[in-house]
């Protein structure tokens, strides 16, 4: 059983913005291996995979909201933290204070998703 969520083309370009502009102000830790991706490359390639994780978010958001169950501002989502190490604890969280953390697989190597602890 699949279930289908509508995101808004301001949804949509909301995502890629914040994608962009978290990688471009430096302010995501760079989790990638080395590679021989030329530096253009390679920034192109985090914000894709930075914008696929973002609108898994949204879309389950909108979910969460689909089914009466609210979990916070959606400008929270947005929220960039500055710095490489200042991150967020959690994606949501809902009413009674349980967290949630949404993952996304991006491109087809990536089978197995592991949460860094880092």
């Amino acid at each position: 059983m699949g279930y289908k969520i509508n995101l808004t083309r301001e949804d949509i370009e909301r995502c890629w913005d914040f994608s962009d502009e978290i990688i471009t102000g430096k302010n995501q830790y760079d989790r990638m291996m080395k590679s021989g991706l030329s530096a253009n490359d390679r920034t192109l390639y985090r914000i894709k995979r930075t914008f696929a994780g973002k609108i898994g978010e949204m879309a389950f958001y909108r979910f969460l909201e689909e089914n009466g169950i609210h979990v916070g501002n959606l400008d929270e989502m947005f929220a960039i933290y500055i710095g490489e190490t200042n991150v967020d604890k959690f994606d949501f969280e809902t009413a009674d204070k349980r967290t949630v953390d949404v993952k996304t697989a991006v491109f087809v190597n990536h089978r197995n998703l592991v949460v860094p602890y880092d």
